[in-house]
């Protein structure tokens, strides 16, 4: 429901980042985020916590920090 609701902001954050949007991103970003796996986790019940789901929710915008910088 989030997510079509905040279907602009969220739209960046859908799919993994590809090497054809940013070649350089693995090597800035350890560990990589994005909302349809978090998706496709929760549809697994992968999670086992409201703590993990977060986690990974966090490392979205952690990842943006890293390679775009605060400011962005």
């Amino acid at each position: 429901m989030f997510i079509e609701k905040k279907t602009e902001i969220c739209q960046l954050f859908l799919d993994r980042v590809t090497e054809t949007i940013a070649d350089d991103y693995k090597c800035y970003v350890p560990a990589e985020m994005w909302l349809k796996l978090i998706m496709e986790r929760l549809s697994n019940k992968y999670y086992r916590s409201e703590n993990q789901l977060w986690y990974d929710l966090d490392m979205i915008a952690q990842c943006s920090r890293i390679y775009n910088g605060q400011d962005d």
